[in-house]
This record gives structure tokens, sequence and C-alpha cells, in this order.
């Protein structure tokens, strides 16, 4: 199937740039969400990015942002000062996209490499949203999270 790759920069509450992708199916709607959310000191774009495209070939919606001092987006590198300001950032950008793609319920994926304190941080993205957590535990390489996940995903749709 073929994937449409997009990225484009957003401003947070405090004006900071953050930079977001996605990645969609190309010729069908997608038949969930699907938000990476990276771990310390990495990136969604390049990191993510065979995971990206795995998953909207398998027919998934696939969005990710860098967090504000992390990968492209603006800010002092890898200095997270608020961790509520991290998991604000998230929420309104996931809420962006969740208006934009109506009816469609979302998952969360995360990487736990390096900082635990980011499952955490999933965690509170999905309960506020409901939504299902699919976690790829100590994963460096989001080519075998993406098979994984793609798995967990079908049989969680069914």
């Amino acid at each position: 199937m073929e994937v449409e790759y997009h990225e484009e920069y957003v401003r947070n509450s405090r004006g900071v740039q953050l930079f977001t992708c996605g990645w969609l199916p190309a010729k069908t709607s997608p038949k969930a969400l699907v938000f990476l959310c990276h771990g310390y000191a990495m990136e969604c774009s390049g990191y993510m990015r065979e995971c990206g495209m795995r998953l909207a070939a398998a027919g998934y919606g696939v969005f990710g942002m860098d967090y504000e001092g992390h990968g492209k987006s603006m800010g002092a590198r890898c200095y997270i000062r608020s961790f509520r300001r991290l998991v604000d950032d998230c929420h309104r950008f996931f809420k962006s996209i969740c208006g934009k793609q109506q009816n469609l319920y979302p998952f969360f994926i995360t990487s736990l490499f390096n900082l635990s304190a980011y499952f955490t941080f999933s965690y509170t993205i999905s309960v506020h949203y409901q939504a299902r957590l699919c976690l790829c535990v100590a994963m460096q390489c989001f080519n075998l999270a993406a098979v994984y996940c793609t798995s967990v995903l079908a049989l969680v749709m069914t």
C-alpha cells in the first residue's frame, strides 16, 4: 500500500516551534490513529520512520511530534523544564489530529529505551484519551517495533 508522508511545524503555548510528522495510507482512510511517542534525546522522523511507514502501509494513520528541545523542534537540547509541559504539548497536537480524523480510535506506541518516565508520559496521554496503549519495551529498532505493533493492532482491532 502506498504511503503519504508529511511534515509540519506547530507552535506550542509558549511560542516554541515543534516539529511534527505523519504517515497516512495514500488511497484509503486510516482505520485507526497511532501516535508515536519517542524517548529521551530521540526524535520521530528518522528514528521512527520505518515504524510509521509500516503501520501506514497496514492502513493506520501514524503521527509523531519531536518534543521541545528534541529532534527538529526548537528549544534547549534535551532539556525538559517541566514534564507537564511535555504532556500538554503532545495533548494539544494529538487533540488537533483527533479533531481532523474524527471517529477514529487512538493508540499510543512508545519506546521505553533510555528513560522509563516516558512510559508515564504515554500512559498519562492515553488515559486522557481513554485510548489503548501499545508498548514496545526497550526496542531500539523501530523496524521490529513496527512488525510487532502491526500484529498487536490487528488483534486489538478485530
